[in-house]
């Protein structure tokens, strides 16, 4: 077994990564985002291995371009609302309100 989150020392970051994998890994569509997250979680994987994986590396391409794309379109208030609009979100999936 491995420590799944080598990457992010513990604290609030680790936690919240954890909550956004919880909600990858419950996407039943057999991405190869949901089954990295699901890797993760079980520990069969490090996040430093999976980051730096042949496997993911397309889906971990596309999502940091994706993200790093969009952050360049916003002002910085957008920027915070979007990051309460999340974490609120990831609260409510974790505690199963929210499905996708």
């Amino acid at each position: 077994m491995t420590d799944e989150f080598d990457l992010v020392p513990p604290g609030p970051l680790r936690e919240h990564l954890r909550r956004v994998l919880t909600v990858l890994a419950a996407r039943s569509d057999g991405s190869a985002g949901s089954d990295l997250a699901r890797d993760v979680l079980s520990g069969s994987v490090s996040l430093r291995t999976a980051l730096t994986s042949s496997a993911y590396r397309e889906v971990v391409d596309t999502g940091v371009g994706n993200y790093l794309a969009w952050r360049a379109e916003r002002s910085a208030d957008e920027i915070a609302d979007a990051k309460a609009s999340a974490a609120e979100y990831l609260d409510r999936s974790v505690d199963g309100e929210v499905r996708s």
